[in-house]
């Protein structure tokens, strides 16, 4: 059993009611900014999203990438009714083509309800913050919702919007515990490195009597390449991707049918996450949705932050109760909070590593 079950199932009903507010009783949406690559956090958010729509009663009848989205094709196959826009850390001016996308719709249909699923608010140029003001704040039926109260303050502040708050969408998966698999090493280190990274090319510490691997999630593995993802990943990105970067008339009739390939793609980039982190006792991790994931599986694990807070922000603001969770403010100290998660499970005798999974 989840020693967290009963905050999980308050984040979900806090999503769930933050989403009623402002999708109504709508039986159908369109769903937009499909996360396309390997992260399996932003594949957990939309599988999360896919996930909470299907409970509510509310079909999906469109989706798209940045690449693909097309106005002409979205008015024809959902004509009336809101639009979606996936949630994640991508609202601000640092990842160009998530940004550009929403602008973008929010210019396309003016008339339509428009709706931002929690997101982490980041600008690292504050004149850019303002240039975009506009878009958001004079959009008629656009609201916005953030995963945390930083990013709250920042809507406020910088965007002159009241954004409403809820948890990330990807508390909305099922329980995952029957993901978790039989651990390889003690402390599994997933470790950003990326433009959010703080700990930039930090050397993997020596820990005594205890084993330690280093990754990150966003670069597949042969085993990862080689699998039924990797499969339909590559004929994805390699095919059907550039098709849909085509002109509209260019396009054959058939692609449409891409879109069927989305939701297996994120459900099984999601499984290879929880994979990755099943293979540690402890993880120590500075991705948001690593402490998710470790959270619907029950896996111990240590927090750090990314470069601009939206960790720290979105533990204080849903998961500082988790027992599951330690925070740590620099990477020795998660090391120290590991070795001692470590001991408690051992000591409790309810390792994982002793049982056949």
């Amino acid at each position: 059993m989840n020693p967290d079950r009963e905050l999980l199932r308050s984040l979900n009903d806090a999503l769930a009611g933050a989403c009623d507010q402002v999708i109504g009783n709508a039986r159908a949406c369109a769903l937009a900014i499909f996360p396309d690559q390997w992260n399996a956090g932003d594949s957990a958010i939309w599988a999360g999203t896919c996930a909470l729509l299907k409970r509510r009663g509310t079909a999906i009848r469109y989706t798209c990438g940045y690449r693909s989205y097309n106005p002409d094709d979205l008015r024809r196959r959902f004509p009336d009714g809101p639009i979606l826009l996936c949630g994640g850390g991508n609202f601000g001016d640092v990842y160009l083509n998530e940004h550009g996308l929403r602008q973008r719709i929010l210019q396309d249909f003016p008339d339509r309800t428009i709706v931002q699923l929690p997101q982490s608010v980041w600008f690292r140029d504050a004149d850019h913050a303002r240039a975009t003001t506009a878009i958001y704040r004079d959009h008629p039926r656009f609201h916005l919702i953030v995963r945390d109260e930083q990013s709250r303050q920042l809507a406020r502040e910088r965007l002159g919007i009241d954004a409403a708050l809820a948890p990330d969408t990807a508390f909305a998966l099922a329980d995952l515990q029957h993901q978790r698999r039989a651990p390889v090493c003690d402390i599994l280190w997933l470790r950003r490195r990326d433009v959010e990274s703080r700990s930039g090319q930090s050397i993997l510490p020596a820990v005594p009597e205890l084993s330690v691997e280093c990754c990150d999630w966003t670069v597949p593995g042969k085993s990862d390449v080689r699998g039924w993802t990797g499969w339909w990943s590559t004929a994805y990105t390699r095919a059907v991707a550039r098709l849909e970067t085509a002109r509209a008339g260019q396009r054959p009739a058939w692609l449409w049918w891409a879109e069927l390939i989305r939701p297996h793609l994120a459900a099984c980039r999601v499984t290879r996450g929880c994979a990755i982190l099943s293979r540690g006792r402890v993880v120590i991790s500075d991705r948001l949705h690593a402490h998710i994931l470790c959270l619907l599986m029950g896996i111990p694990h240590v927090l750090l932050d990314n470069v601009y807070g939206k960790n720290r922000a979105m533990h204080t603001t849903w998961t500082s109760a988790s027992s599951l969770t330690r925070w740590a403010n620099s990477e020795d100290e998660a090391f120290q909070h590991a070795r001692d998660l470590i001991r408690d499970v051992k000591g409790a005798g309810n390792d994982p590593g002793r049982r056949q999974v």
